[in-house]
């Protein structure tokens, strides 16, 4: 009976298959072995044949009567295969006849369970013992936590389903239900579990507190804490804040300082939350009256206590949220000591707090690598009591007591758990999420390179250690079938890196491919061939053919292989075949590098509906705009502390979406208020953007009143300052000298231009770069008017270094612009800049090559004025696009 249910034929031959070095040979003694267990299961007597022959594996005693036995190889009988087989002798020996016989049949019962050829995995499962089903719930749980998303509800419900059929009364079932729901935005599924699992508090299995060593009563708080943690993801702030206040009463009066300190983890970002709540609901706090706010110093206290108690991974996690919260809200003075601060110069508070973040994300490197904080001599926990003792009377004697000391009421009993000692996983996710926090140190200065060297360094660390999971299965390097989801990087980390990866050719400098069939260098010879009377720009309908094709492909839901007109389509386009477009750049790196798992988190495709709205609005799609932004309001991360941003980000796509259709008035209106909520939640970055986003805005409305736009561009100005945004403060330069253009003070004009020149082409979005290009051509052409005007008025000392008939910077300017443009297919300023190059080289009529170009680019300005009114009306001709699949 034990033989059936431990040692399945099935799974028995694959085994001794495969532990040969010849998987050949391996197979064929497989074969011949269940060909003999099936012979055996057909005669009666060949129970007791195999008896008889198990006898002459066996050396006999030597007799001198006897004759020389022919086997010439025979089991050492203290070898393990021998005690087996004379042990097996000896049983049968003992045994009767009705004994053999029940033996028979159950080597029958072994042969037809194997014929039968069970997969459904219930034969197999029932050997699994309780102890074997907990440890197989706690790895689920574990990779659950750490991976969010990697299983669905469905799957976790089957699993659940499956052995609770074996064994009903685990615990650990719930707890799985329950971060499954956690994590699959199901609330009520969710409370539901967590007061299955916690009912189970006094039975074997069930949650056991960390400081107790009978594990029978310290686990309330750990219940109300959970709560909290519930209440927190799904933006309940006062029922978590009621949760967590519980869970900390409890956790002091019963001495459980581990869940004191996993609670001041969480202290900070549920008060953030309850004062965002309270703002919303009753207006901003009045002058002198308290928010009641916890300071960040407690995310500090936590990583102390962390320390202390040895759990490590808690300290790298307390320290990262503390980076983040620093760099955020600009805590320099009360976080770090003036040592870290090295700069000759006294820097900024914005500065200083960047420094005061590397040197938090720094502390938490330490997690992931042994060093001699590890040691013994460094934490209480990690000596034994002799060392203890032995530590207590030497500082006894030398009169020096450890400040932070801890009562020996708080010692971790039980030191083998995921807490005190953390797996190689554990140090790897936290790896994952120390590059996540540097990215976003990054981030928060605009350094968009090194933002996504941080995200492929994560990939590169998730790739190492596959790896290394590979090998120890025995698998190859490059196999990827038998990957785990917990052996992947967190999901929140991983999609974030993939996005900044993504958006990194948007920003700095970038490669646009060739771009001279559109700036117009290398034309051939005019011909002679009138145009089509119907269609004037495009004469044989292939540019109307070719454009339909690459906007149904671009804005559609296939996203992959985006067309851009070639020399071979068209004999307009000279110069070699093809150039880059960014978006569809974008959007292949974020398919190549996303997670497997695309159910796991909503980031990527946020991303992707993101991607393609700005695509669409560049190429003056505005229903396909518009439908893309409905899908890009309804998707919001499952992360709650990703979403106001994202909200915001959705608002603001929706204020662009009606500047495209010459709607400034209600963008003005709206980045207005978008930009008092962005202030009153500290969201300095966007409010900065929208202030830049009004003023400009501002002046495209009404360019004949450039003074209403001032005030937004100084108002940006000065929180750029305030905060160290500088490639944001770069572009609020750009937009004052626009206003300084505008009001006709020139010198102003240009040397805000220079200030911000070198900034914004080093790290901004490659949009504001077409608009710096575009401003200095502008700037340019204004001089030279402003020059003409005046010496035509008899006043040749002002502007007298200007030449009226020098237009080489001009034209430099405009097609510098125009591969900005080209490369993001920003087609409204695209002809904007077709059409100013043509009036420029107008202007050079004496020569003939220059009425070649003007030619030229007047007739791309129509072919594009063509393309987006046709583009304005894509959505009827394509078939019906769902925007959320189900």
């Amino acid at each position: 009976d034990e033989s059936t249910k431990r040692l399945p034929w099935a799974a028995t031959r694959q085994r001794l298959a495969s532990s040969f070095v010849d998987p050949a040979l391996g197979e064929e003694v497989a074969v011949y072995c269940t060909q003999q267990l099936v012979a055996l299961a057909e005669a009666p007597d060949g129970v007791v044949d195999l008896l008889d022959d198990m006898r002459s594996w066996l050396r006999p005693e030597k007799n001198e009567e006897d004759e020389e036995v022919e086997r010439e190889h025979f089991l050492a009988p203290d070898s393990l295969f021998g005690v087996f087989v004379r042990r097996s002798l000896l049983e049968a020996t003992e045994t009767h006849f009705d004994g053999v016989a029940r033996t028979y049949d159950r080597v029958c019962e072994y042969v037809r369970r194997y014929q039968e050829e069970d997969d459904s995995g219930s034969f197999y499962a029932s050997l699994l013992t309780r102890r074997d089903l907990d440890l197989f719930l706690e790895r689920r749980i574990l990779a659950a936590a750490s991976v969010c998303g990697s299983v669905s509800l469905e799957e976790t419900e089957k699993e659940c389903s499956k052995i609770e059929a074996l064994e009903p009364d685990l615990p650990r079932s719930s707890y799985l239900r329950f971060v499954a729901s956690l994590y699959g935005r199901e609330y009520l599924g969710a409370l539901d579990h967590l007061h299955r699992y916690f009912d189970y508090a006094g039975s074997r299995g069930g949650p056991v507190s960390p400081n107790d060593e009978k594990g029978a009563r310290g686990v309330v708080q750990y219940a109300a804490l959970n709560l909290a943690c519930l209440h927190a993801r799904f933006g309940h702030a006062r029922l978590a804040s009621c949760a967590l206040d519980e869970a900390v009463r409890v956790a002091q009066q019963r001495h459980d300082h581990a869940c004191v300190t996993f609670a001041l983890g969480w202290l900070r970002y549920v008060d953030i939350r309850e004062a965002e709540y309270e703002a919303e609901t009753y207006g901003p706090p009045l002058p002198g009256e308290s928010t009641h706010t916890v300071d960040a110093l407690s995310l500090q206290r936590c990583a102390k206590r962390a320390k202390q108690l040895g759990l490590r991974e808690l300290e790298s996690a307390a320290l990262l949220c503390f980076a983040r919260d620093a760099l955020d809200y600009a805590r320099t003075d009360e976080c770090y000591e003036q040592e870290v601060l090295t700069r000759a110069y006294a820097p900024s508070k914005a500065s200083r707090a960047t420094l005061a973040a590397w040197k938090l994300a720094e502390d938490a490197a330490l997690f992931e690598a042994p060093g001699p904080r590890d040691g013994p001599d460094t934490s209480m926990l990690m000596q034994t009591p002799q060392q203890r003792l032995e530590r207590e009377r030497k500082e006894r004697r030398e009169g020096q007591q450890d400040p932070q000391g801890l009562p020996k009421d708080c010692e971790i009993k039980d030191r083998s758990t995921v807490a005190t000692n953390p797996c190689e996983g554990s140090i790897f996710r936290a790896r994952c999420r120390r590059f996540m926090v540097q990215a976003a140190i990054n981030g928060h200065n605009q350094f968009k390179r090194a933002q996504a060297l941080e995200g492929k360094a994560l990939l590169q660390a998730e790739q190492r250690y596959l790896q290394r999971q590979r090998r120890r299965r025995g698998f190859d390097e490059n196999d990827s079938s038998g990957d785990l989801p917990e052996d992947r990087a967190p999901c929140v980390p991983r999609e974030l890196a993939c996005v900044d990866i993504a958006f990194e050719c948007l920003f700095g400098d970038f490669d646009a491919g060739d771009v001279s069939h559109e700036i117009g260098e290398g034309l051939k010879p005019p011909s002679d061939t009138p145009p089509s009377e119907e269609l004037p720009a495009d004469p044989d309908g292939s540019l109307r053919q070719a454009s339909e094709e690459a906007t149904a492909k671009a804005l559609g839901l296939d996203f992959e292989d985006v067309e851009v007109p070639k020399r071979e389509e068209h004999d307009n386009h000279v110069g070699p075949p093809g150039l880059n477009v960014a978006y569809n750049l974008a959007l292949k790196r974020l398919e190549e590098n996303r997670c497997p798992n695309k159910g796991a988190s909503n980031i990527v495709e946020r991303a992707q509906y993101l991607l393609r709205f700005e695509w669409a609005v560049h190429r003056h799609a505005l229903r396909r705009a518009a439908a893309l932004h409905e899908a890009l309001l309804g998707v919001s991360p499952r992360q709650s502390d990703y979403d106001v941003e994202c909200h915001v980000e959705a608002l603001r796509c929706d204020l662009r979406l009606s500047v495209a259709r010459d709607d400034y008035e209600r963008a003005v209106k709206g980045a207005a208020k978008l930009e008092r909520i962005c202030g009153n939640r500290g969201l300095w970055a966007l409010q900065a953007k929208l202030l830049c986003d009004r003023s400009k805005w501002l002046l495209d409305g009404c360019p004949q009143e450039p003074v209403p736009a001032m005030n937004p561009a100084l108002r940006a100005l000065a929180l750029c300052e305030q905060w160290a945004l500088d490639a944001l403060h770069a572009e609020a330069t750009l937009r004052l000298a626009l206003v300084q253009l505008g009001l006709g003070n020139i010198p102003k004009a240009r040397d805000a231009f220079q200030q911000c020149q070198l900034k914004i082409l080093e790290q901004s979005h490659v949009d504001v770069q077409g608009d710096l290009w575009y401003a200095l051509a502008q700037c340019e052409l204004e001089e030279k008017a402003y020059a003409l005007r005046h010496r035509q008025e008899g006043r040749t000392d002002v502007f007298a270094e200007v030449d009226v008939k020098d237009f080489r910077k001009v034209i430099f300017f405009y097609k510098r612009a125009l591969e900005c443009y080209s490369y993001v297919q920003h087609r409204k300023r695209m002809q904007d800049c077709h059409y100013f190059l043509a009036r420029t080289y107008h202007q050079l009529e004496e020569d003939p090559a220059m009425m070649a170009l003007r030619n030229h680019h007047a007739k791309r300005a129509l072919e594009l004025q063509a393309d987006m009114n046709r583009a304005v009306a894509d959505l009827e001709d394509l078939p019906r696009m769902w925007i959320i699949d189900e």
